[in-house]
């Protein structure tokens, strides 16, 4: 065994007798998380992928996972294929000084100087370039993760968007997210041979959503502008929590909303003898984890706007409720990460006494489906955020990540069932009907519109009226297309199964237009 993985052997066994003196129950890595991280080990190593996503529910142990595969991978026991620790990197798109202090002090002394939060970029195009025999680990990777972002600039500069290098170099993927969502989405256009999908389960002191959804502990967001409602907040805290926590409202819109909700809080708040706080970027309360340690004098409502989304702890030993309102876009991703996820994980309160989650509940319901699913977006009838949004199992719309294969050097996109493709060419408006209708799956569940046969797009003139040189698109009049135009410009693809004309050597000829999925 060379020195480096002596070295880090040493290491992982000192950190180990460290933890388990200040506490015998606890450990460096418990067996769902080295269940996770012998399979994503597995997926590297014998099975030679380059890139594998790790969807961890939040707070379920990602970072004790990802910190039991860079050891496993240094360690190996061939020294040809062993990472280097030296070349091991952990870094994520937030710019977050905790998650950067959280994740250092859980990690191997000689790893510890390769954490990098989005701040401490600056270093990492030297790094990139010189970079081999590792594996990056991207936490939180669904943050900061565009196409055009700084990551994607720097993946890209340093020549790692590029499936050929990352082997040449032997460079591994490690993606950890609660919600992956359009970073998963791009990666499974890499390929099964070049992309993997691992799913930490739960162990079994996790405390999820699955929880307080079983002890009456989620419930739907309040309308915090109406001082009823306010005040009906105020009584559950009273009637739950009978000795003095700390709760925290989150507040979002319009500084008029915000400068209500804050007015309303006060008024109730001050008519009990509570107390009323804010805390953001422009006046903090102090270190939090340490006044959230403490029991307040009183009940106290920290109000915050954008603070502790992914990658944060909180501390629930004297915490009442959390309070996230619903907004006028819904998003999956964003509520399931927020005050609701930060109460979840393997040492938090359950059943009486323990916090309530105010949210919008039925997003919590949509991730819960979807994780059922593994991840699997065809198989839910919804899920919405703005990076990724899918209804009956269709993926309606994705932003670009890092990871798009438009981005990539060598990654096309793959052929999925949604795509819509034409057929050959018919002679005949007739000869292209019959084909269709036996063909097509009739019955399947996509047939919403309960088609039971395809859609004819008759000829017009150039105004829309009746004539045979031009088709209506999208409300236009356009030329009659060939084939070649008809594939180019995307004009058949809309709802349901469709014959359009086209023009064939001079002559007017038939396609049909279709979803690949719907075929028989």
């Amino acid at each position: 065994m060379n020195h480096k993985r002596e070295a880090i052997l040493h290491e992982y066994e000192a950190k180990k007798h460290h933890i388990k003196s200040k506490d015998p129950l606890k450990e460096i890595a418990y067996p769902n998380q080295k269940e996770a991280a012998a399979e994503i080990f597995q997926t590297f190593m014998v099975e030679d992928k380059v890139a594998v996503t790790l969807i961890a529910l939040p707070q379920a142990g990602k970072t004790g996972s990802f910190l039991e595969v860079a050891y496993q991978m240094c360690i190996f026991n061939d020294e040809i294929k062993a990472v280097d620790p030296e070349q091991v990197l952990f870094l994520t798109g937030m710019s977050d000084r905790d998650w950067q202090k959280q994740t250092e002090d859980d990690m191997l002394t000689p790893f510890k100087k390769r954490v990098k939060h989005r701040g401490r970029f600056d270093s990492l195009p030297t790094l990139l370039s010189t970079i081999h025999n590792s594996v990056i680990v991207l936490d939180e990777c669904h943050v900061a993760a565009g196409k055009e972002q700084s990551l994607s600039n720097i993946l890209k500069d340093a020549g790692l968007l590029n499936v050929a290098t990352l082997r040449e170099r032997r460079i591994f993927l490690l993606e950890v997210s609660a919600t992956p969502g359009h970073t998963l989405y791009d990666m499974l256009n890499w390929g099964p041979e070049n992309h993997g999908i691992v799913i930490l389960k739960e162990s079994p002191l996790y405390v999820g959503f699955r929880d307080f959804i079983r002890e009456n502990r989620l419930r739907q967001s309040l309308e915090l502008t109406k001082a009823d409602e306010c005040e009906r907040l105020m009584n559950i805290v009273g009637e739950n929590f009978p000795e003095p926590c700390w709760n925290i409202i989150r507040v979002v819109g319009a500084n008029s909303t915000i400068q209500k909700v804050r007015e309303n809080l006060a008024a109730s708040a001050h008519r009990r003898g509570w107390e009323v706080v804010s805390h953001n970027s422009m006046e903090r309360i102090g270190d939090i984890d340490y006044i959230m340690s403490t029991k307040p004098r009183s009940h106290r409502f920290i109000v915050i706007k954008e603070f502790w989304r992914a990658g944060k702890r909180l501390c629930d030993k004297y915490l009442g409720i959390v309070h996230e309102p619903k907004t006028k876009i819904q998003d999956t991703n964003i509520t399931s990460q927020g005050l609701v996820g930060r109460l979840c994980g393997n040492d938090k309160k359950k059943g009486a006494g323990a916090p309530i989650a105010f949210c919008d509940t039925e997003l919590i319901h949509d991730y819960l489906k979807w994780i059922d699913e593994k991840g699997d977006w065809s198989k839910v009838l919804r899920y919405k955020s703005r990076v990724i949004s899918v209804k009956n199992g269709r993926i309606l719309s994705s932003n670009e990540s890092f990871s798009h294969h438009s981005n990539m050097d060598d990654v096309n996109a793959l052929e999925t069932a949604d795509d819509y493709i034409l057929s050959g060419i018919f002679d005949t408006r007739e000869a292209a009907h019959s084909w269709a209708n036996q063909n097509m799956k009739w019955q399947g569940v996509w047939n919403k519109e309960k088609q039971i046969a395809c859609w004819t797009v008759n000829t017009c003139d150039i105004e829309g009226k009746a004539g045979s040189t031009h088709i209506r698109v999208n409300t236009q009049s356009v030329p009659i297309p060939t084939y070649e135009e008809l594939l180019a410009k995307h004009y058949y693809s809309g709802a349901g199964v469709r014959c359009l004309p086209i023009l064939q050597n001079g002559k007017l000829m038939y396609v049909i237009s279709f979803r690949r999925g719907w075929k028989v």
